[in-house]
């Protein structure tokens, strides 16, 4: 096995990072408090569920929505249908980073879209999934 030199290194950690609005192709599995869950219909099938990126940290960890997979995600449509629950954990309890599990894709949301979706996480809704939802963002951001 050989080693890799430092400017292969840097480009592959350059490779991981992922902009605000990219959609990732993922598994329900893969979030945290999911492990054990199945989709039923889904068990053969590769990476089902889309995620999009709402916010990171300068880690690269990041903090997710997961859109309904009913139907296909068209990301010019300004309505889209997603579950107004932050995710930033995996199943590990680890944080979120692009991996063979959270795999980006050549869609990307737009700016407004992001902002819309991100404001209707903390500011509307039930008051109990806003709150987690604004605990979940200040811990991405304030890690010690």
């Amino acid at each position: 096995m050989t080693k890799k030199s430092n400017v292969e290194k840097i480009r592959t950690i350059k490779a991981k990072k992922v902009k605000i609005g990219t959609i990732l192709q993922t598994r329900d599995e893969f979030f945290k408090g999911a492990k054990n869950y199945r989709k039923p219909g889904y068990e053969d099938k590769g990476n089902y569920r889309k995620a999009g990126v709402i916010d990171k940290n300068a880690n690269d960890e990041l903090a997710l929505v997961k859109f309904v997979t009913n139907g296909y995600l068209v990301v010019e449509n300004s309505n889209l249908r997603y579950r107004p629950y932050i995710e930033t954990l995996n199943e590990e309890s680890k944080p979120i980073r692009v991996s063979s599990k959270f795999i980006p894709t050549k869609k990307v949301l737009s700016k407004r879209q992001v902002k819309s979706i991100k404001n209707n996480c903390i500011e509307n809704g039930f008051n109990s999934i806003v709150t987690k939802n604004k605990t979940k963002l200040k811990k991405l951001h304030y890690k010690k």
